[in-house]
């Protein structure tokens, strides 16, 4: 059985009060610089719609640059940020990290605490260089090298 009352409009207040810029006047990103974090070694959907995602931001006015797998950015990730207008820079990262890294693959965990290590110096020396007011972090892998 439906509830009675199921038709009937909902009030939720009183509606929100009208933005104070006028419409003409957008708000544009100029002078913020965005550093985007893609460590990844192929184009798929996520790293295309990150970049996208920043080419809308830089359409905004704000300036981006990422920050690429400095072993495996190179063949695909790389030319397709050159080719878009984009800035780039190489950073460390590292390889997936798995339960396996503990095991028979102990090296790889090694590489890794290098990975995060070396990609965290790289961060603090751009960051003030290049005037980074914003970190673009697109996933707990990325994340996982910046300490």
């Amino acid at each position: 059985m439906r509830d009675p009352g199921y038709d009937k409009p909902q009030n939720d207040g009183p509606p929100a009060p009208a933005p104070n810029n006028p419409p003409d006047q957008e708000r544009t990103l100029e002078g913020e610089h965005i550093l985007a974090l893609l460590a990844s070694s192929h184009l798929f959907g996520s790293e295309r719609a990150n970049i996208e995602a920043m080419r809308a931001l830089r359409e905004q006015g704000a300036q981006v640059t990422f920050l690429t797998h400095g072993t495996f950015g190179a063949d695909h990730i790389e030319p397709y940020l050159e080719a878009s207008g984009f800035n780039w820079h190489r950073a460390a990262f590292g390889y997936l990290w798995t339960r396996h890294m503990l095991g028979k693959h102990f090296m790889y965990f090694i590489r890794n605490l290098y990975g995060v290590v070396a990609t965290s110096l790289t961060l603090r020396r751009l960051i003030p260089a290049l005037g980074i007011t914003a970190l673009h972090i697109p996933n707990l892998q990325n994340f996982s090298y910046v300490a």
